[in-house]
Order: C-alpha cells, then sequence, then structure tokens
C-alpha cells in the first residue's frame, strides 16, 4: 500500500507479494509464473485473409477438377488475390508491428504455388480441348485439302 504525503493510503490496495511498480504501461502480471507480460499486438487482417483465400482457392480448384476435369483452373482470381493480400499484410505488418508475419509469408507462398497448379490445369485444359476441336479431326484424311487455285478448281468439280 502506497501513502500520500499526508500519510493517508492512496491508490487501491497492493496484493502482497507481487511488486505493481516499475513495469512498462499496459504490462500486467501473471501470478502462474510471475512473468510480466505485454499486450499483443492483434494479427494483421490481410495476412489472415491471404492464408484464408489460398485455402479457399485450392479447394475450389480440387472441387472443379474433380467435377469438371478441365475447369480447374476458374479460382486463379482467388489466388492472385490472395497473394497480393499477403504482400500487402507483410508491408502494414512493416509499419504497424502488428502479429502475422509467418502467416502473410505463408498466404504468399500457398497462392503462389496454388496459382502454378492453376496454370498447370489450364494449359492441360488447353491442350485436351484443343485435341477435342472440330478443327483437328485425325479420323479425316487430310489427302484431298487443295492449296493451289488449280486444285481447288479441280477439287470444286470432282465427283464425291
Amino acid at each position: 500500500m502506497s501513502f500520500n504525503p499526508n500519510g493517508l493510503p492512496s491508490g487501491p490496495p497492493q496484493q502482497p507479494g507481487f511488486n505493481q511498480g516499475g513495469h512498462a504501461p499496459g504490462a500486467y502480471l501473471n501470478p502462474g509464473w510471475g512473468g510480466v507480460h505485454q499486450p499483443r499486438q492483434p494479427t494483421n487482417r490481410m495476412a489472415v485473409s491471404s492464408v484464408v483465400a489460398a485455402v479457399l482457392s485450392l479447394f475450389a480448384s480440387l472441387f472443379l477438377l474433380f467435377f469438371t476435369f478441365i475447369f480447374g483452373f476458374l479460382p486463379m482470381p482467388l489466388s492472385v488475390g490472395g497473394i497480393v493480400a499477403g504482400i500487402v499484410g507483410l508491408r502494414q505488418i512493416r509499419s504497424t508491428h502488428e502479429e502475422g508475419r509467418g502467416l502473410a509469408w505463408l498466404g504468399v507462398v500457398s497462392n503462389s504455388l496454388v496459382l502454378l497448379f492453376q496454370l498447370v490445369l489450364l494449359v492441360i485444359g488447353i491442350v485436351l480441348v484443343g485435341f477435342q476441336s472440330p478443327l483437328h479431326d485425325p479420323t479425316q484424311d487430310d489427302s484431298r485439302h487443295a492449296t493451289t487455285p488449280d486444285q481447288v478448281a479441280d477439287f470444286q468439280h470432282a465427283p464425291r
């Protein structure tokens, strides 16, 4: 208990055995193990949203890949947004000293890997659709294509 200059008690009563003075503002004592704790900074929301975007984008790609086989690349904008959110989160963490630096890096790296996976799915989809297009029909005979004007005239008048 502390006393004012008149000798009267001032402030709330002190608990015996705990040193209440000399700590940083906002710090408190943990009677469980006697350490001084600083209040935690909040976790950066952009870092959290980056990780959430990576998880959603991966699950959406796998879902679309499983049910449609070639449309697994459609959630690509979500992956790009997750990368941007992670980078913005890293910059905000540097200036505000919030928590979540590891989450932001996890979001950037995982969104980049998911984006790479989606690009591979896009290339595979383009190749598969290209082989199924009517422009490329491997069953048709390509020997009857006319390439010169004389061949075009002969082709038009040839019996079928």
